[in-house]
């Protein structure tokens, strides 16, 4: 009994862990949240939660990958050394003890098979995607081939890839799908997060909380992040003014104030002390004294049971392997493998538990025995709620099958259900006849739309037993032993 209550406990511990609070930083450069979203960023980090940053550009200025004025680190490094360097710092002082941990080793995570760089500190998580700078137009710097964020939305270049060769984003969706992975994956078991980006309005120059003017990149960060949430109600999301915050009046606390500076001031010392210019120039300390932020739109609902990364499928002879992966579950039951032979009428052909709790990446498969020459399949994934979503679809072809028939149902009730491996051209023959040649019930098909035929038995008195399905269908003929129930 001691031991069941200590498990239980420890389940208990682990579940209030993993649904801590969870909120999101979404900007262009590493220094964009110390500059525009301290505060905010600070309250975070002195509640009970987690506080994830995720900057998308390496900020190198059209510098690319080089080091220069004697630097021995290249200054996309020494920016993100200073990122970091600003979160350690915040979650530091805010501790009730001295914290004397030594600064995070960096890590290389995989996320939406792509490769991104991550660092964790106390309860802070910080990942760089390293693509390269856009200029302030959007126009991007010879050295990075002048592609940008604004070029991917646009679809004037088809992929991006990261500075340091990393990885490439083949196409706009691929990014935002990998921004809500990351969310998916980082938010635990917490139902509802927030996410922190830039304010997309940049047309009403009369309205306070308007981005008019401000550099491509932070509403372009923006933009990727708001998109690959926009179908999460569970994100809520709250926008900020950036560079035409100097112009507005300053309205942080003095506490806050010194909070932003201080901040700032530790992700601008990596620069120094790597030999680059500061940061901490008039520009950018007229930012310092505000922070304007709406909040767009409240979480809604919950986050779904599942957060699905792929799922896919491939022939293994005439079978099909289907394989699924999630990076979270939260109170997940079971996922129902699903298959339609027209792409519309779906039925469940297998059941797999899922974890229930689960914030890291869990693989399924699933061998489908009885796939025929055109297999449409889905997931109906189900929570211990009853409630259900349905993954996106993926469809099988196997053009060299040979044609079959089978029965889905032996022993059957009524109705027999024939699955063709193909579906069938032509006209159909279907009779039904007892051990002694007796002829039962017969019915005639022409050109089915689908591989599955349902031949209807109801109204005939079918005593229980041994009895022959017999099947003409494009000049051959199949014979199968039933028994009904």
């Amino acid at each position: 009994m001691k031991k069941l209550l200590l498990s239980i406990m420890i389940l208990l511990c682990l579940d209030n862990l993993l649904a801590q609070p969870v909120s999101f930083y979404v900007q262009a450069d590493a220094d964009d949240w110390e500059l525009f979203m301290s505060s905010n960023a600070i309250a975070d980090l002195q509640g009970s939660g987690k506080t994830v940053f995720i900057t998308l550009t390496a900020g190198e200025e059209g510098n690319n990958t080089a080091a220069f004025n004697g630097s021995a680190v290249p200054f996309y490094i020494a920016r993100e050394n200073g990122a970091v360097a600003a979160a350690k710092f915040g979650w530091d002082m805010l501790q009730s003890a001295v914290n004397t941990a030594a600064f995070p080793a960096i890590q290389t995570v995989t996320i939406n098979a792509h490769s991104l760089k991550k660092y964790v500190y106390g309860n802070t998580v910080t990942y760089f995607l390293r693509l390269p700078d856009g200029n302030t137009n959007g126009n991007g710097f010879l050295a990075t081939g002048n592609n940008s964020l604004k070029k991917l939305k646009a679809a004037t270049i088809p992929t991006i890839a990261a500075i340091d060769g990393s990885t490439t984003y083949t196409g706009w969706n691929d990014l935002t799908t990998t921004i809500a992975t990351i969310i998916g994956t980082e938010r635990g078991l917490n139902t509802q997060v927030w996410l922190n980006t830039f304010s997309l309005d940049s047309t009403n120059a009369t309205n306070t909380l308007n981005n008019a003017g401000d550099h491509s990149d932070h509403y372009y960060a923006s933009k990727a992040a708001q998109d690959g949430v926009n179908s999460l109600t569970w994100v809520g999301i709250k926008e900020y003014i950036g560079n035409r915050s100097s112009t507005l009046s300053a309205n942080l606390t003095n506490l806050n104030f010194e909070n932003a500076a201080g901040l700032f001031a530790v992700a601008d010392w990596s620069l120094v002390l790597n030999k680059y210019a500061t940061k901490y120039n008039v520009t950018n300390t007229a930012l310092l004294p505000m922070d304007y932020s709406s909040i767009k739109r409240s979480p809604v609902g919950n986050a779904l049971p599942v957060t699905l990364i792929d799922f896919a499928g491939q022939l293994q002879r005439n079978n099909v392997l289907l394989n699924w992966s999630t990076s979270a579950e939260y109170n997940s039951a079971a996922f129902e493998i699903e298959r339609s032979a027209d792409g519309i009428n779906y039925q469940k052909i297998g059941t797999m538990q899922a974890a229930g709790n689960s914030n890291g990446v869990k693989n399924y498969s699933f061998l489908d025995i009885s796939a025929t020459e055109l297999n449409y399949y889905r997931l109906r994934m189900t929570d211990l709620n009853g409630d259900a979503r349905i993954s996106n679809i993926v469809v099988i072809k196997n053009p060299g099958l040979q044609q079959d028939a089978t029965v889905i149902e032996n022993p059957f009730i009524d109705n027999i259900s024939i699955r063709f491996a193909k579906i069938p051209k032509g006209k159909i023959a279907v009779s039904l006849t007892d051990m002694t040649g007796k002829l039962i019930v017969t019915g005639n098909y022409s050109q089915p739309a689908s591989s599955l035929l349902y031949f209807n038995t109801a109204g005939k008195i079918i005593s229980s037993g041994i009895y022959i399905l017999h099947i003409e269908a494009e000049g051959a003929q199949y014979n199968i032993k039933l028994k009904k129930q």
